[in-house]
C-alpha cells in the first residue's frame, strides 16, 4: 500500500506510444470505416418511433391466455381458448333458445299469415273463443271462425223427413259459423235426436239433436261461446245451438216447435221456416207430456247449407197435426203466422230480420 502504481503496465507509461492501434478501441468507439459492410439486422434493436415507423414495422407479441382487467387488448376470447368446445355449445344454444322466445311472444302479440278469407270477411275465432275439449262421440277439426254470409238455409235430413231453417250469420257469426263448419265436415251425419219434449201449450215439439254420445254429452273435440241475442225474446219456432252451465256449446242443436221465451241454456241461430210437419209427426207420434228419447229413433242424415233465402210455395205445413187425436198443439195457430210460411221473400213476417213473436 502507498506504492506507486506502475502505468506501463496499463500501456500508459512513459515508453508507451503516442500512437493508438484501431484494434485495442472498444467496439463501440471503432472508427465507422473499420465496421463490417455485412450487417446482421436481427442483432439490431430498432425503436419505432412516430406513425410513418408502425406503417412499417409489425410490433407482436403473445396473447394472454386470461384477460387481464387493466389490460386493453384483452385476453384470448372464450371460444378460442384451449378445452372451450362445451362453453361454444352452451353460448350458441342459448342464442337459439333467445331467438325462438323472441319470434314465440311477436307471434303470440302480433299475429301473421292470416288467410285471404279472413282478411276479407272479418276474424271471429277471437270472440268466439275457441277451445280444444276432451273428444266425445265423433271428433271434427277445431275451426278457425269467419264471419258467415248473412242469410244461409240449411236442410236438415232426418229418417222422418226434411227440415229446413233460416241461419242468422250477422246476428250470431259465431253460432253460425260453427254449425257450417261441422256441416261441411259431416258431423251431423248418423248423429241422434237424443231427446223430445212434447206438452198442449207453446212450444208443442222441443227436439234435441247433433249428438253422437246418445244422451248430450258429446262434443268434437272444441268447444266455443255462442251469441245469446235472443236470450229472454219471446220468438217463434227457434232453431238453436245448446249452451253448457258455463256458456258454451259444442255440436248438439234444437228445434224448437211455436212460441218459446229461450233461456241462457239455448244459443239461437236461425229459426225453422219449412217441415213443420216432421216435427209435429215426431210429437204426435210420442203424445203429449213426453220427454224423453224419441221413439223409434230419429237420426240426422245429412246437412246442406246453401247461401241466401229460399222462395217457399203456399202449405199447410204450418199448421199442427191433427192425428193423432192426442198429439200437441198449439192453440190459435194458423199458418199466416208461421215465418216464411207462405213466402220467402224479404217482406214475409221473421225472414229478414229478427224473430219476434208477433
Amino acid at each position: 500500500m502507498g506504492e506507486k502504481q506502475d502505468d506501463s503496465a496499463n500501456g500508459f507509461g512513459d515508453d508507451a506510444s503516442d500512437e493508438i492501434s484501431a484494434h485495442d478501441v472498444p467496439p463501440a468507439r471503432r472508427p465507422a470505416d473499420d465496421v463490417s459492410d455485412e450487417v446482421d439486422a436481427t442483432k439490431i434493436d430498432i425503436e419505432p418511433a412516430g406513425p410513418a415507423a408502425t406503417d412499417i414495422y409489425e410490433v407482436k407479441r403473445p396473447r394472454p391466455a386470461v384477460a387481464d382487467p387493466q389490460d386493453p387488448y384483452g385476453g384470448e376470447p372464450a371460444w378460442l381458448q384451449s378445452g372451450s368446445r362445451k362453453r361454444t355449445l352452451i353460448g350458441f344454444a342459448a342464442i337459439i333458445v333467445l331467438i325462438a322466445l323472441v319470434a314465440g311472444i311477436g307471434w303470440y302479440f302480433f299475429p301473421q299469415g292470416e288467410d285471404p278469407q279472413t282478411k276479407t270477411s272479418g276474424e271471429t275465432t277471437s270472440k268466439c273463443d275457441v277451445t280444444k275439449a276432451t273428444p266425445v262421440g265423433k271428433r271434427a277439426p277445431t275451426p278457425k271462425l269467419t264471419d258467415p254470409p248473412p242469410r244461409q238455409t240449411a236442410t236438415i235430413s232426418t229418417n222422418v223427413g226434411d227440415v229446413t231453417v233460416l241461419l242468422f250469420g250477422d246476428v250470431a257469426p259465431c253460432g253460425v259459423g260453427n254449425f257450417g263448419h261441422l256441416a261441411k265436415q259431416n258431423y251431423y251425419q248418423e248423429s241422434q235426436c237424443y231427446r223430445v219434449t212434447t206438452q198442449a201449450a207453446d212450444p208443442t215439439v222441443t227436439m234435441r239433436c247433433g249428438d253422437h254420445a246418445g244422451d248430450g254429452s258429446s262434443n268434437p273435440g272444441y268447444r266455443y261461446r255462442p251469441e245469446q241475442a235472443f236470450t229472454d225474446e219471446v220468438g217463434m219456432n227457434y232453431f238453436a245451438m245448446i249452451n253448457d252451465d258455463a256458456g258454451r256449446a259444442a255440436g248438439n242443436f234444437v228445434f224448437v216447435r211455436g212460441e218459446s221465451k229461450p233461456t241462457a241454456r239455448m244459443a239461437v241461430i236461425g229459426e225453422v221456416i219449412d217441415g213443420f210437419e216432421v216435427l209435429d209427426e215426431i210429437g204426435g207420434a210420442l203424445g203429449l207430456n213426453y220427454d224423453d228419447k224419441p221413439q223409434p229413433p230419429v237420426q240426422i242424415l245429412k246437412v246442406k247449407i246453401e247461401e241466401g233465402t229460399v222462395t217457399l210455395p203456399p202449405s199447410s205445413s204450418a199448421e199442427p197435426s191433427a192425428s193423432p187425436s192426442d198429439a200437441p198443439t198449439r192453440p190459435g195457430s194458423s199458418g199466416s203466422d208461421e215465418p216464411g210460411a207462405s213466402s220467402g221473400s224479404d217482406d214475409a213476417p221473421g225472414l229478414p230480420g229478427l224473430p219476434t213473436g208477433e
